[in-house]
């Protein structure tokens, strides 16, 4: 059986959620995600710290249920808290998975890694999609080893530093390289040939 989620009262969680579905409406109605960076960062924080309350890891399915075309009612935002109560204590009541079976079951039935990563506290990472598609989808390593890649790659200063390959903008590459396989970074050559050199 998983932790239960923090007792939170039902009005601050309705306040919560209405903060969050104006971000939503306002970045949607705003040219989306790609034109409102700060704020679409901003609500990604929100949502995860809502789901937690409830404890569920930020995934797409979950993430779902907050998601709304319009300005809910009051009778809405009642359902959708009441679904979420339900959904979470689904989940934890549900018997715990070790974090390799996780990724075995994900393997074995090909799911998203928007789903899987969240469920094993990996941030959802340009290297860290590389891996799961690349790596454990292909079956080119053990879940074992893949597992301890993606914990050692899931911190800001590595992430960080291997989303500078995606965004082009390494000046000395091979320095940046060798820094990253002394940290033992250790799919860092496949991952790199995914992206374009920068001229």
């Amino acid at each position: 059986m998983r932790t239960l989620y923090k007792t939170i009262s039902i009005e601050k969680l309705k306040k919560v959620y209405l903060e969050l579905v104006k971000m939503q409406l306002q970045i949607d109605h705003n040219g989306g995600p790609e034109e409102n960076g700060a704020l679409f960062e901003e609500y990604l924080m929100l949502r995860e710290k809502m789901l937690k309350r409830f404890g569920l890891p930020d995934k797409e399915g979950f993430a779902k249920i907050l998601y709304v075309d319009n300005q809910p009612t009051e009778l809405e935002i009642d359902d959708r808290v009441k679904v979420l109560h339900g959904v979470a204590a689904d989940y934890l009541l549900s018997a715990a998975k070790s974090e390799c079976q996780i990724l075995k079951e994900a393997q074995d039935n090909r799911e998203s890694p928007f789903e899987v990563l969240p469920e094993l506290g990996i941030a959802t990472h340009s290297y860290t999609i590389f891996i799961y598609i690349h790596i454990l989808l292909s079956k080119r390593d053990t879940v074992e080893n893949i597992l301890a890649e993606l914990k050692k790659a899931n911190n800001s200063k590595t992430l960080n530093a291997l989303g500078k390959f995606e965004q082009g903008n390494v000046k000395k590459p091979e320095q940046l390289i060798k820094k990253l396989k002394q940290e033992e970074i250790k799919y860092i050559d496949d991952f790199i040939k995914t992206f374009p050199k920068n001229e």
